[in-house]
C-alpha cells in the first residue's frame, strides 16, 4: 500500500506534467483557439444589441451603450461579485448550503492523510474524486472509482489541484446544465461525453489521434480542448470491453470518457422541455447562493420526474459557465452571449469614469 509520502510525490509529478503539457505547442494552440472563440463570441453579442466592442490587452474586452459600460474576460463577466464567485468555487461549502434544497449525491471531503476515511465510502458502487476548490472543466476529476487503488490513483491526480479533495457517489444518468440570469432560466442543454465513430478498420488509439487532428485543423469549431488518454478513458473503455486497441465495427459509437468536459460543440444540445419541479429547484439553489449568472449542473436518468423520483441529484453550481457549452457549431454563434452581455450593461447603469465624474463635479 503506497503511504502518504509516495501520493504527494506521485501528486507532484502529476503537477508537473500537466504544466508541461500547457507549454507544449500543442496546449498553446489550443489556447489561441479559445481565445478566438471568445472574441468572434462578444464581437458578435455587441453587434446584437448595439453595444461598441473594443479588445483591450490581456484578452479583456470592453462594451458601451450610451452611458453603459462593461468588460469581461473571457467567460468572466461583472454580474458576480469575487465574493460569490469565491463560495461558488468552494464545492464542500456549495453542498453543505444546498442541503436539504435539493437531492445529493452522498459525499465527503478528505486529504491525503485522511484518505482511510475515503475508503470507508467504498462499498462496490463507482465514485467520483475531484479537487474540493476552485477548479473546473474536469481538471483532476477521475470516475467510476471502485477499488482502493484505483482511488489513490484519483488521489495523486486530484491533489495536484488541491490539498482538499472530494469524493462522492456516481449517479447513472445524462448530464444536463441549466443557466439561469438573474433567476430566470435561459437555457438547458444536455452535455453528452465525448465519442468517436468506428470505421470497421481503425483501433480506438487511431480514432482519437483522427479526432485530435480534426480539432487542431477545425480549432474552436470543433472542440475546445483536445482529447487526452487518462485514467479516466481508460476506465470508461474497460466498462464496455474494449481498449484503447479495439477495433470498433464500422458506424458504432464508442463513448471515450464519463468526465464530459473533452466533448465536441455538437455533442451539447439543447433540451427543450424538463420536470417543472426540477427547474424550480434549481432556482431555489441558485437563489440560495445569491449568484446573477449560475450554471447548475445536475444528472438524471429521466429529465421528465423530480430529481427524488428518478434518482438524480445535483452535481454542482457555476458562477462562470463555460459559453462554449451553449455554442451552435452549424451557425458558428453563441445562443446566450448576447442575453448575458444585455445584462451586464444594464448592471452597470453608467461607465464609472462618468459616475466618478458626477461625485467630483457635485463635490466642486
Amino acid at each position: 500500500m503506497w503511504n502518504h509520502l509516495e501520493l504527494r510525490a506521485r501528486s507532484l509529478l502529476t503537477f508537473a506534467a500537466t504544466k508541461l503539457t500547457a507549454r507544449r505547442g500543442l496546449g498553446k494552440a489550443m489556447h489561441r483557439q479559445r481565445d478566438e472563440f471568445y472574441a468572434h463570441t462578444w464581437e458578435q453579442a455587441a453587434k446584437q444589441i448595439g453595444a461598441t466592442f473594443q479588445q483591450l490587452e490581456g484578452g479583456l474586452f470592453e462594451f458601451q451603450r450610451k452611458r453603459q459600460r462593461t468588460r469581461v474576460w473571457k467567460n468572466y463577466t461583472t454580474l458576480d461579485n469575487p465574493v460569490t464567485l469565491r463560495l461558488a468555487g468552494n464545492k464542500p461549502l456549495v453542498l453543505q448550503k444546498l442541503m436539504g434544497i435539493a437531492p445529493l449525491s452522498p459525499w465527503k471531503t478528505f486529504t491525503i492523510e485522511t484518505i482511510e476515511t475515503a475508503y470507508e465510502m467504498l462499498d462496490g458502487s463507482s465514485y467520483v474524486v475531484k479537487p474540493a476548490r476552485n477548479t473546473g472543466a474536469g481538471s483532476g476529476v477521475t470516475t467510476g472509482i471502485r477499488s482502493r487503488r484505483e482511488l489513490r490513483n484519483s488521489v495523486a491526480v486530484a491533489s495536484a489541484f488541491d490539498s482538499t479533495l472530494l469524493i462522492e457517489k456516481q449517479i447513472p444518468g445524462s448530464n444536463y446544465r441549466l443557466l439561469f440570469l438573474q433567476g430566470e432560466l435561459i437555457e438547458i442543454v444536455r452535455r453528452d461525453p465525448p465519442t468517436v465513430v468506428g470505421d470497421g478498420k481503425s483501433s480506438i488509439k487511431s480514432l482519437i489521434t483522427r479526432e485530435n487532428s480534426l480539432r487542431r485543423e477545425q480549432g474552436w469549431r470543433r472542440a475546445q480542448t483536445m482529447l487526452t488518454v487518462d485514467d479516466d478513458m481508460r476506465r470508461t473503455l474497460s466498462a464496455s470491453g474494449m481498449t484503447l486497441g479495439s477495433v470498433p465495427e464500422a458506424d458504432q459509437s464508442i463513448v471515450l470518457k464519463t468526465v464530459i468536459n473533452e466533448n465536441r460543440a455538437a455533442e451539447n444540445c439543447v433540451v427543450d422541455e424538463m420536470c417543472p419541479e426540477i427547474v424550480s429547484m434549481c432556482r431555489d439553489c441558485v437563489r440560495e447562493l445569491g449568484i446573477q449568472l449560475a450554471g447548475v449542473d445536475i444528472i438524471t436518468p429521466d429529465l421528465t420526474v423530480p430529481l427524488l423520483e428518478s434518482g438524480g441529484a445535483v452535481l454542482e453550481m457555476n458562477t462562470t459557465p463555460g459559453l462554449y457549452h451553449h455554442f451552435d457549431p452549424k451557425q458558428l454563434n453563441c445562443r446566450i452571449a448576447s442575453v448575458i452581455l444585455e445584462a451586464a450593461l444594464c448592471q452597470s447603469e453608467s461607465s464609472p469614469k462618468e459616475t466618478l465624474n458626477e461625485k467630483w463635479e457635485v463635490a466642486s
